[in-house]
């Protein structure tokens, strides 16, 4: 358990590995509701609506959102004080 905090701790804070980055927070939440979406709105399709689900265009519209955020953090990274 503490293998799992530390490696969560380490994702997702700043240099010093003890403050909570809140750009790496978001970003990581955002990321993973996006793929639990990709799977519910890719099911809703194919199951309800019975037509094929267009993985093409929501994938681009994910790996946009998900480029946004690498390129936020490496902004913040690159502005960051060194520990």
């Amino acid at each position: 358990m503490e293998k799992i905090r530390q490696l969560l701790l380490h994702l997702f804070s700043e240099r010093d590995n003890a403050t909570p980055d809140v750009v790496r927070i978001v970003g990581g939440i955002l990321a993973f509701i996006g793929g639990i979406e990709y799977l519910a709105l890719s099911a809703w399709n194919v199951i309800v609506n019975k037509v094929p689900f267009d993985h093409d265009h929501y994938g681009e519209g994910l790996s946009l959102v998900i480029a946004a955020l690498g390129a936020a953090i490496a902004v913040k990274a690159i502005t960051e004080h060194k520990p």
